[in-house]
């Protein structure tokens, strides 16, 4: 898979029309920041790490659970 180019201005278009809709539309606070952790990490965090591995092998549905809250709380416009 190919890397994406950082100076491709085409990466920001619309950015500003969603930050406006989250902050006027929506009246959200908002944060832009460059994640440095990923979806499986925070959800580690979370519940801890050994914890979250057996949910995964023996609670599909709390495992199932916490990744669907996981997902959901990671908004990209």
């Amino acid at each position: 898979m190919p890397w994406a180019d950082a100076l491709d201005s085409a990466r920001y278009e619309g950015l500003k029309q969603c930050v406006d809709h989250a902050l006027k539309q929506e009246h959200h606070s908002l944060v832009i920041e460059q994640r440095q952790t990923n979806m499986w990490q925070l959800a580690m965090w979370g519940c801890g790490y050994e914890q979250y591995f057996i949910y995964m092998v023996t609670e599909l549905a709390i495992f199932h659970a916490i990744m669907s809250k996981e997902l959901k709380t990671t908004r990209i416009c």
